[in-house]
């Protein structure tokens, strides 16, 4: 029961109700007719325990001034799974921006790239070749995960908010709703811009100026809370490159070495040439040698 009456409203009487009682089921012959209750189903996916060994993904989310969207990974409606996207004629597009024409809905260009979280560790999401018709600045940007936020397992540092190639803004500690904010979440966002709550974030009055830039747009943040490091795995597969650049060192000093050894074939054919000519003088000295004895001895006899 309610009065619609404004409390400040002058001269107007008011109702004051003294009791009430709320009577449940229908009204037949005088007396109450039990019903049984109204089953209510809820289709919602139960919300997974976070896994800290776990991979999980990252998607950059956005809304622009006139509602060209794309929407957090856990909308009901407009998320990868969201139960909307068949009522509309160009199917499902989480993928790309979605805005509108009345009450249609309508793909804009925009090519995301998404990233999956394996382990503490540093990572970015990205827009390019992005349509945002006549917009000129942003409702909302911030990061959207798959990771179940029970318990508060992750902390995100160092966002940083890019634009065409340049750093624009960076959050020393990521502004998370359901922990920095009273919005209930079920999975973690990082919210970047967000004109509703200008005080901590970008916006018309906030931190900084929200235009839609010209050519990308990307979030980089750095996550931990997870039980191992996506260092490890890169270093791994640093020392697999390693490998293989060792590799190819070794095929190229083959080679030169192949070449070195024909060269010093070379020269060894060479240098034995020159032994055979130096013996050859030898022995062609000795003879004469030998010769002019002979000669002088046959002088000494007569």
């Amino acid at each position: 029961m309610y009065d619609n009456c404004w409390d400040s409203a002058a001269d107007i009487p008011h109702l004051k109700v003294n009791s009430a009682t709320a009577i449940y089921g229908s009204i037949v012959g005088g007396e109450a007719k039990e019903e049984a209750p109204a089953v209510v189903e809820d289709n919602t996916p139960a919300i997974p325990a976070f896994d800290p060994n776990g991979t999980y993904h990252a998607y950059l989310s956005v809304q622009s001034e006139n509602f060209i969207f794309r929407n957090q990974w856990a909308d009901p409606d407009f998320g990868p799974n969201g139960g909307t996207w068949e009522k509309h004629s160009i199917g499902n597009n989480f993928n790309g921006l979605t805005g509108w024409d009345g009450p249609n809905a309508v793909a804009y260009d925009g090519a995301f790239t998404d990233v999956e979280i394996k382990g503490n560790g540093t990572y970015q999401v990205s827009l390019r070749d992005f349509d945002f018709g006549n917009d000129s600045a942003f409702n909302l940007l911030y990061l959207s995960t798959d990771i179940p936020m029970e318990g508060n397992p992750l902390t995100f540092t160092d966002v940083k908010v890019i634009m065409n190639g340049n750093t624009k803004y960076t959050f020393d500690q990521g502004i998370i709703p359901g922990i920095d904010t009273k919005d209930a979440k079920d999975y973690y966002e990082v919210h970047c811009i967000n004109i509703w709550n200008n005080d901590q974030l970008g916006g018309k009055e906030g931190l900084f100026s929200n235009n839609i830039p010209s050519s990308s747009i990307a979030l980089e943040f750095t996550v931990s809370g997870f039980a191992y490091d996506k260092a490890v795995e890169e270093v791994v597969e640093e020392e697999v490159d390693l490998v293989e650049d060792v590799k190819d060192v070794e095929d190229k000093v083959e080679d030169d070495t192949s070449s070195q050894e024909t060269i010093s074939e070379e020269d060894s054919w060479i240098k034995s040439n020159w032994i055979l000519v130096a013996i050859i003088a030898a022995v062609v000295v000795a003879v004469i040698i030998v010769v002019v004895v002979i000669r002088m001895k046959g002088k000494k006899e007569k």
